[in-house]
């Protein structure tokens, strides 16, 4: 009981860290994608009493809690208009859209839609967005199959913890449970910001193959069995 309520409090602790950061930095994207991850966990664990609890009262600490200026800076998502840095990520969406117009096939080259960013806001950025960058840059080969690994990476992380739930082994079935949520948050927060290439990504990719071989081996169950102390 001991080790799983420093658990629980290991959990609480990441997330107000986490929380902290996201003012120090005023990330909207990083906000919505935290918001969306301490959802999934909520949901993940919805026949626990604990974690909604935690979310109700997380949640509304969070908002008595922070300064007015965070407040205000997530709010403006509201109106694009209202806010210089949401009109110049609409204008480079809409460029990455129009480039895909003139480059349907073989897109852009990769890496080069930061090279003529600048005539679309008079700066060299990125498009912040994973999936209109991929088409704009690599073409719809290249984007199709980004799509078909974001799948496959989703469904090793499904069959892997449906596997080691099955096979009573508690802590992989935790750490296919988390990469899922992980991946789901990733998602959120790719559409907002261009993440394709970041390491933490293709680490879950890598993670996910790894535990589904691990999964669909015989032995997988003698592996980090979880003992419950008696």
């Amino acid at each position: 009981y001991l080790k799983r309520t420093w658990h629980k409090m290991a959990l609480v602790a990441i997330i107000i860290f986490l929380c902290g950061s996201l003012v120090a930095t005023l990330s909207r994207s990083a906000t919505i994608g935290l918001g969306v991850l301490i959802f999934l966990i909520a949901w993940d664990f919805r026949d626990r009493k604990w974690p909604i609890f935690f979310l109700v009262v997380f949640i509304t600490g969070f908002i008595i809690a922070s300064p007015e200026f965070f407040i205000e800076r997530i709010a403006s998502l509201k109106n694009i208009y209202l806010d210089p840095s949401l009109r110049w990520r609409a204008r480079l969406y809409q460029g990455a859209i129009e480039t895909i117009g003139h480059h349907p096939f073989n897109g852009l080259g990769l890496s080069n839609f930061i090279a003529f960013s600048n005539k679309l806001i008079s700066r060299h950025l990125v498009v912040h967005n994973s999936l209109l960058e991929i088409f704009a840059e690599s073409g719809p080969f290249a984007f199709i199959a980004y799509l078909l690994i974001l799948i496959s990476v989703f469904k090793n992380l499904i069959l892997a913890k449906a596997r080691f739930t099955s096979q009573g082994n508690e802590p992989l079935a935790l750490i296919a449970r988390s990469l899922k949520m992980t991946l789901i948050a990733f998602g959120v927060f790719s559409l907002f910001y261009s993440i394709q290439s970041y390491f933490a990504v293709w680490a879950i990719f890598a993670f996910a193959a790894a535990l589904r071989k691990l999964a669909m081996s015989t032995t997988a169950g003698s592996i980090f069995r979880w003992q419950p102390q008696t």
